[in-house]
């Protein structure tokens, strides 16, 4: 049951209603999106290896495209088309996991694309769908604390913060981040925020942990206080 590993989504009949679902609630890079949270669709690239289709449920699923006259002519609740060298790609409004009654099943007009694919899914059985059901799911990589922290740069009074990957990225550039103050020591009662250079701006940090552990560098390094200080967007008013 090798092909069962590489199904990402599924087309199943439960109960008299077609099911639509992705096995895994986190995003696959290239394949499965988007990731989790709010959304508006499901996007399957790659259907011929990645989608799944119960035996059951290919001549409905056949027969909703068929009768929305989808050669090509459009249909907008459940898309499927051609991609050029990304294959076929499959997709649907909703939630990770919609369930239709084909008998009342929505047969809007949008996308111009959109057919039946013949033979650019995996037909599976009830036996592959309990493998599918009970295989662990796919779990989000744990992103070191060094892709979250990047350097910054200096451009026109403003803080620009440079992340490798957008969806890495996307939880640590919400606010608050994070500068750490100094004083005591050589400096006296004078209070400044640790600097990236002599001439830029305070050195902030995405992450508490990351800052704290520069904090307690400063403290051995310096004999100083350092404590750190969530800061957030400023607006102007």
């Amino acid at each position: 049951m090798g092909k069962v590993e590489q199904i990402y989504a599924t087309v199943r009949l439960s109960a008299g209603k077609l099911q639509l679902a992705t096995t895994t609630a986190v995003q696959v890079d290239g394949v499965l999106y988007p990731a989790e949270g709010h959304r508006i669709g499901v996007v399957l690239v790659g259907s011929k290896k990645h989608l799944g289709v119960e035996e059951q449920a290919v001549p409905i699923l056949k027969k909703l495209f068929d009768d929305a006259g989808c050669d090509g002519g459009g249909f907008g609740d459940i898309d499927w088309s051609e991609k050029g060298d990304r294959g076929c790609v499959f997709g649907w409004l909703g939630p990770n996991k919609v369930r239709w009654n084909p008998k009342t099943f929505n047969q809007a007009s949008r996308s111009k694309d959109a057919c039946f694919r013949d033979g650019e899914y995996q037909v599976l059985n009830k036996a592959e769908l309990k493998v599918i059901d009970a295989r662990p799911k796919v779990r989000k990589k744990r992103i070191p604390l060094s892709k979250l922290t990047e350097m910054i740069s200096w451009r026109g009074g403003s803080v620009e913060f440079v992340i490798r990957s957008a969806l890495d990225g996307e939880r640590a550039t919400q606010p608050p981040w994070y500068v750490v103050e100094v004083s005591g020591g050589v400096w006296g009662d004078h209070k400044w925020y640790s600097w990236v250079d002599y001439r830029g701006p305070p050195k902030v940090f995405l992450t508490r942990h990351m800052a704290n552990q520069h904090a307690k560098d400063m403290r051995e390094q310096y004999k100083c206080r350092a404590r750190v200080v969530p800061v957030g967007p400023t607006h102007k008013g």
